[in-house]
């Protein structure tokens, strides 16, 4: 079974220059990779899956 996909998809439509990426997998996991954060980084990849911190969001940011 494959959980990755082919190709990037889209960015969302947003309100300012932020570029947000969105993928839903077919296990329910959620990615986000964004270029918009609150704190330090230029980039974040936020990751949602229910056996990675019971479910909550896991942030990786980076320059």
């Amino acid at each position: 079974m494959s959980l990755g996909v082919d190709k990037m998809p889209l960015p969302r439509p947003n309100t300012g220059n932020a570029t947000i990426h969105n993928l839903e997998l077919v296990d329910g996991s959620q990615v986000t990779l964004r270029n918009v954060t609150k704190s330090t980084g230029k980039w974040t990849i936020d990751v949602i899956h229910p056996n990675i911190n019971s479910g909550k969001r896991v942030e990786f940011k980076f320059d």
